[in-house]
This record gives C-alpha cells, structure tokens and sequence, in this order.
C-alpha cells in the first residue's frame, strides 16, 4: 500500500499544472482512498495524477465537466460556492471516474465514485452529490457485493459486472437494461424505481443460485430492503433536491413482497448495509 501511495505522490508531485495547495490536498485525499482500497490496481491513475488540470469556468451549466483525454475537470466554482457543495469532493470524484475502468456509463462511474468518496472522506458539503446515482450504486452494492463494483471500476469495467451476474443466472439483458437507465436517471420520472426493480430482480435470481447460506441470505435481504427504505427517505429531505416527480415505488415494494413471499412492510425494515463492509462467496 505504501508504495501505491508513494508512486501516486511522485506522479502529483511532478504536475506542472497543479499549486502545491491542490497537490497537497489531492495526495491528501487520494491517499486515504488507497489506504481503504488496497488491494486495487491505481496503475491507471498515475498517468492522469502526472498531468491533472483543475480549470475554473463559470460557464458550465454543471458542478464541473471533464476531458479524460486531456486529464482535464473544469470546475465552476461559483456555482458550487452558491450551492455550498463539497468541492474537493467534486474534484474527488471526477478523477476518480477519469481513471475508471468503466468507460461506456457515466452513470454508474459517478455513482461508485460517489460511494468511495462518501464511504472513505465524507461529505461536508450541505448540498448531497449525485444522490441518485449514489443510492441506487449502493443498493447494486447490496445485491452484487461491493467488490464486484470496485473490481468493476479498477480492473473489468462493465463486462466484470455482467459476467458476475451471469454465472449466478442473470439474463444478460437484465445488466443492459439497468446500465441504460442510469443513464436515464433524472431525465424520466420512472428510471430510479425501474432500476431498483432491476436490481431487486437480480437480488432474486442471486439467492435462488445457493451461493448464500439461509442466515446470510436474510441478512442481505435485510440490507437491501433497509437500504431501499432508507432511499426513498433521504429523496423525501435532500436539501436542494426536489424529487416529488419521481414515480414507480409501489411496483417495487410488491417486487420486495414477491421473494419474501409476503407484503413487505417498510416500517419495520431500516438497516444500512455498508458499502465496503464485506465480500459475498466467489462464483467459479
């Protein structure tokens, strides 16, 4: 882990593009993910570290854009500043996704980079980053394993994903399906709730395959059921956000109802399973 770290140091520390201040901060908080996330190939990253430009423009309509080409995030700080966002983590973020290994879904990137940040540095900001992306990325956490996720993002892309959720008995279409509507996340009234069906489904599919035991198979139900309730709480406060037109929840309760084989009651279920808490089994 050290020499991850110190490599990833001397790559920041040879930017010319970067003040001492953003060099300091950047291998700050770098630093911290790869302390979490050890066991992961940042190999990808020191090209982008080596070369990172952080340009203000108010004129983007977003928090920030980026150019994995040119290794650039412009970042409009006016804008973040009004919205009182975190804007390191903003910055977090964006080159955490510059280096993933998922390239076709902007989405999902964003959405495992928000939990990394959140989960490893925190959020001091008063306005939430990406709260869709970020819930629906940790309820795909609770039914794949987080490890699939991260292993996703450092090492197989999407394709690890959707070979994992093959091997448990998930049609290949269901995987295409639920990376399209992240993509749709925002734009359509029923995409966050088509998505957690989606994934709900795979859930399903993941128990009937035997790799869980009856006990840990409860247990993540549990999880994924708490983490759905606990969803739809945080879209009912998020400060900033208005999510009143966001539509599809009942479907999905009657899907939750279907595997327990009884009505779900989302009063009595409210546990968070942890993003980096634990591995489920290998699939061979």
């Amino acid at each position: 882990m050290e020499e991850k770290i110190n490599k990833l140091n001397d790559c920041i520390g040879s930017n010319p593009n970067l003040t001492d201040e953003a060099k300091e901060n950047i291998s700050y908080y770098f630093g911290k993910i790869v302390e979490k996330l050890s066991d992961y190939n940042y190999d990808n990253y020191g090209s982008i570290l080596s070369r990172l430009s952080i340009v203000p423009d108010d004129t983007i309509s977003c928090y920030s854009a980026i150019d994995i080409d040119t290794s650039t995030i412009r970042v409009n700080l006016s804008r973040m500043q009004e919205d009182m966002v975190d804007w390191e983590n903003v910055v977090l973020i964006d080159l955490l996704s510059m280096g993933s290994k998922i390239t076709s879904n902007e989405g999902l990137r964003r959405g495992i980079a928000t939990n990394m940040v959140t989960n490893v540095i925190g959020d001091e900001g008063e306005k939430s980053l990406y709260p869709l992306e970020n819930i629906l990325t940790s309820l795909l956490g609770d039914a794949v394993g987080a490890d699939v996720l991260l292993d996703a993002n450092f090492n197989s892309g999407l394709e690890g994903i959707s070979n994992y959720l093959s091997r448990v008995g998930v049609s290949e279409d269901e995987p295409k399906k639920l990376f399209q509507l992240y993509d749709e996340l925002g734009t359509s009234p029923t995409s966050f709730a088509d998505a957690e069906e989606i994934i709900v489904d795979m859930f399903s599919r993941i128990a009937e395959s035997g790799i869980y035991t009856n006990e840990e198979l409860d247990r993540r139900f549990c999880y994924l059921s708490g983490n759905i309730i606990t969803g739809r709480k945080d879209l009912e406060v998020f400060p900033h956000y208005d999510f009143s037109s966001l539509t599809g929840f009942e479907k999905v309760s009657a899907k939750l109802g279907e595997i327990m084989g009884n009505p779900v009651s989302f009063t009595e279920i409210d546990e968070e399973l942890p993003f980096f808490e634990d591995e489920p089994p290998v699939i061979k």
